[in-house]
């Protein structure tokens, strides 16, 4: 959405939108079962301006119903091990 915006208000006329996951790191090495279906990825989209007008629609989705589900606790990118 927000490469969109940045394109229709004319502040860029290409944009090239990357995005990733690395769930692998929170997988054991030794996981047979989920490894294959649940590896790293990610993707490259240019999105460029045109002339033609044509119609654009978001549905974000967002539903706060649930949203403990999609949390892991203590996951902002860096770990810090405590010794007791």
């Amino acid at each position: 959405f927000a490469a969109f915006s940045m394109i229709e208000s004319g502040g860029c006329k290409k944009i090239l939108l990357c995005a990733g996951d690395t769930p692998s790191k929170d997988m054991s090495e030794d996981n047979r079962i989920c490894a294959p279906i649940f590896s790293d990825g990610g993707s490259a989209t240019l999105l460029e301006y045109s002339k033609e007008e044509n119609p654009s629609y978001f549905d974000l989705g967002s539903d706060s119903n649930s949203y403990e589900s999609i949390i892991t606790p203590a996951r902002g990118g860096v770990q810090t091990k405590i010794k007791l």
